[in-house]
């Protein structure tokens, strides 16, 4: 195996982690937000309106964008499995 090619296979597998993690992350504030109620016992009744507005809003944009990231993290992965079976192929 070659320096720059091992290099670039390293590179790739900091980026796939970065994402997968960085997903999985994403989505359980996702989860938080689908799981957890906001607590409106301290809060007027528009600012009740409003943090249940966030939350919603909230897991709206953090399922979604966790998915692609999990997704984008398996893209990366599978495209070094395809980089190495080249290599290995005379």
């Amino acid at each position: 195996m070659s320096q720059p090619h091992g290099l670039l296979r390293a590179a790739g597998l900091g980026l796939g982690a970065a994402l997968f993690f960085g997903g999985l992350g994403t989505l359980s504030l996702g989860a938080r937000s689908a799981l957890t109620t906001v607590d409106c016992a301290a809060l007027s009744e528009a600012e009740c309106a409003l943090a249940s507005d966030l939350r919603r809003d909230e897991l709206r944009l953090y399922l979604p964008e966790g998915a692609a990231l999990v997704m984008l993290s398996a893209a990366v992965f599978l495209g070094l499995r395809k980089l190495d079976k080249r290599e290995k192929t005379p």
